[in-house]
């Protein structure tokens, strides 16, 4: 074949190749498998991401497979699955996620003396965020307290260089908060879940965010992070991802706060497993729907 011929083919391939996805927007399902559950009553709980000023959430459908569903809208949106499971059962709900690309300077962040309604929950202690805990108090006053003193650097930053430093990541550690405190080290959850109650406990207002990575290859691409309160906004964390002001483009928030993407109120054990694929640009003529791009449930 001649240069001519090859440069030929070569074009010919380039117009006939079909215009990439952004990337950017991405269709995602959420399946998940329920079993063991005898006939008895099944209740199941799957957190639908909210718009914020990062993310817009659109075209959502819902696979219920003979149990009823129902869309729950507002500030914590999910999708309720009820109904008996003699055997097992497979649901989905998929919808589509628009990124917004985000980055902010993070200020210099110390505890908020007057903060505001909306950010007052984000001080409060929690089961998951023991803010209270003689552990969690220890843990500042040992090795947080001497940084402050000596070191001219926000609070925020020296509990999260403390927490980085002296309780590392370990893959068979704890997810509790208390339990990776004992332990001196933990999951990245668990490590995340620290963070959280020593800043609510330094009077900084965090809120706890379990979000997915859609461009990881696990099958549940959690990931996770804190937003805290700073000059009147949000601003995201991550001490377990070890990034601060600019959130990764792949990361959807998905829950806060306690919240999880799956939850189940009734009988039976749950599994589920998250899909995700490019989606094409809005101005495309065709767009497919979230459920038919995404790849089927096994």
């Amino acid at each position: 074949m001649t240069m001519r011929s090859l440069a030929f083919v070569w074009l010919f391939a380039l117009l006939a190749t079909p215009a990439a996805a952004d990337d950017s927007a991405w269709y995602v399902t959420i399946a998940v498998h329920v079993d063991e559950a005898g006939g008895k009553p099944v209740e199941l709980h799957v957190a639908v991401p909210a718009d914020d000023p990062r993310q817009t959430i659109s075209e959502i459908e819902v696979k219920a497979r003979g149990l009823t569903s129902d869309v729950i809208d507002g500030a914590e949106p999910e999708v309720v699955f009820r109904g008996r499971v003699e055997d097992s059962k497979r649901v989905a709900v998929s919808f589509r996620v628009d990124r917004v690309p985000w980055s902010t300077a993070l200020p210099p962040i110390d505890p908020v003396v007057d903060p505001p309604r909306e950010a007052l929950e984000a001080l409060r202690p929690a089961s998951l965020y023991p803010a209270r805990s003689i552990l969690v108090r220890e843990f500042l006053e040992e090795n947080v307290a001497p940084r402050l003193a000596g070191e001219d650097v926000d609070v925020l930053r020296a509990i999260y260089d403390v927490i980085r430093e002296e309780l590392p990541y370990d893959r068979k550690g704890k997810s509790l908060p208390l339990d990776v405190l004992r332990r001196g080290h933990g999951l990245r959850i668990g490590r995340e879940r620290v963070f959280t109650a020593c800043l609510r406990s330094a009077g900084i207002p965090a809120r706890f965010v379990e979000g997915i990575a859609l461009s990881s290859s696990t099958k549940r691409k959690r990931r996770f992070w804190n937003e805290v309160w700073a000059e009147g906004t949000w601003h995201p964390v991550s001490l377990s991802g070890g990034w601060r002001g600019k959130i990764p483009s792949d990361y959807v928030a998905v829950a806060a706060d306690g919240r999880r993407v799956v939850r189940s109120l009734g009988a039976g054990v749950f599994t589920y497993h998250v899909v995700v694929r490019p989606a094409p640009p809005r101005s495309a003529q065709a767009t497919p729907s979230p459920a038919a791009a995404a790849a089927p449930m096994p």
